[in-house]
């Protein structure tokens, strides 16, 4: 489970709206929409601290050195970008 899953489904299992989240974490209630669904890159670490810590939970980041570009490439795009590449790709190998 990544990480938006984690505290959409946290959020929902308190049965809590984006709109009250959103308020607590200081951001619209549209931009954590995006946030949680993919659509907008992963906030700022501080940002996804406070999302965490509004829902009771607690982030722990554990930094390893990678030398894989796709790894960092990944972490620079919003899901729906990703999928635009693969399919890209994909119909480039046809």
């Amino acid at each position: 489970m990544n990480l938006r899953t984690a505290l959409r489904e946290a959020r929902l299992q308190q049965k809590r709206t984006q709109t009250d989240v959103a308020e607590r974490v200081g951001v619209t209630a549209s931009m954590l929409s995006r946030w949680e669904v993919g659509t907008a890159p992963m906030p700022a670490l501080a940002d996804v601290e406070r999302w965490a810590s509004v829902l009771g939970m607690r982030l722990e980041v554990t930094l390893e050195r990678t030398d894989d570009p796709f790894v960092r490439l990944r972490e620079l795009l919003t899901d729906d970008q990703a999928r635009a590449i693969v399919a890209t790709y994909e119909a480039l190998r046809r």
